[in-house]
């Protein structure tokens, strides 16, 4: 009853008896319950195609639109805990001469790769997900680490955003390095410090604002410590990612 009131709450006019061919005011509840878990389950399989197309596209649209978002809603297994601890999956729809194509593909992260090789989940996710190892595996995991410190403390899924800017296509989490893709195949290139403008933050924000007078990307990232305070990194780059500006409060 709570899903169905959120849902009602977030779109009323598919509940509305007046709106015409609306998708869900012949469904029952336990049909309409069905249809929305849909969004609840994992894909684990990567697209390209060319999309068919109901009408036109003006031949004169041309470039990608890009999403970014949880793809994995189990580890092999393991439930998540929350969405926000599944595998990035990043979408592209490329329109181009009146044609429309489709293409999907994960961020290969580190973790991501690691656990495709053992089939299992390796790591903890911050919203609380559990690896499926026991105290045997942890262990080893810690003394094949060059040091300790290399051993993530949560898994970065790269799943919160993704977005264009001076050739480079990153895919972001809030806590960890951005890792950088191929624009036009969505493959991963790798992380990427922007430059060595991270290297103290080691961790990029998912979120950015364009600042239209000055032509430049503002970003930020935030430290946290348990020892000592927070620190808050603001970074403004040109198109060119160089480093025009950079703050840093505690």
């Amino acid at each position: 009853e709570r899903v169905l009131a959120y849902y009602r709450h977030l779109f009323p006019a598919l509940f509305s008896s007046g709106v015409e061919c609306s998708p869900v005011k012949d469904m029952n509840r336990e049909e309409f319950l069905m249809m929305i878990r849909r969004g609840w389950e994992s894909q684990p399989e990567e697209f390209n195609y060319e999309c068919k197309v109901e009408g036109t596209i003006p031949r004169e649209i041309s470039g990608t639109f890009y999403r970014n978002g949880p793809g994995l809603l189990d580890v092999y297994g393991t439930p998540l805990v929350h969405p926000i601890d599944g595998d990035g999956m990043v979408c592209a729809i490329s329109l181009k001469d009146g044609r429309a194509n489709f293409m999907s593909k994960y961020v290969a992260t580190h973790e991501y790769k690691a656990e495709k090789t053992k089939q299992k989940c390796l790591y903890r996710g911050m919203m609380g997900t559990p690896p499926a190892e026991g105290w045997a595996e942890s262990l080893q995991q810690y003394l094949d680490a060059p040091t300790p410190f290399t051993i993530p403390k949560f898994k970065n899924p790269s799943n919160t955003n993704v977005y264009y800017w001076g050739g480079k296509l990153l895919a972001c989490w809030e806590s960890g390095l951005p890792y950088c893709l191929n624009p036009g195949t969505l493959e991963t290139i790798g992380k990427d410090t922007l430059g060595g403008a991270l290297d103290k933050a080691n961790c990029l924000a998912a979120h950015f604002r364009y600042d239209s007078k000055r032509n430049l990307l503002v970003t930020f990232s935030l430290r946290l410590s348990i020892k000592g305070l927070p620190s808050l990194y603001i970074h403004e780059f040109d198109e060119n990612w160089n480093l025009v500006r950079q703050q840093k409060h505690q």
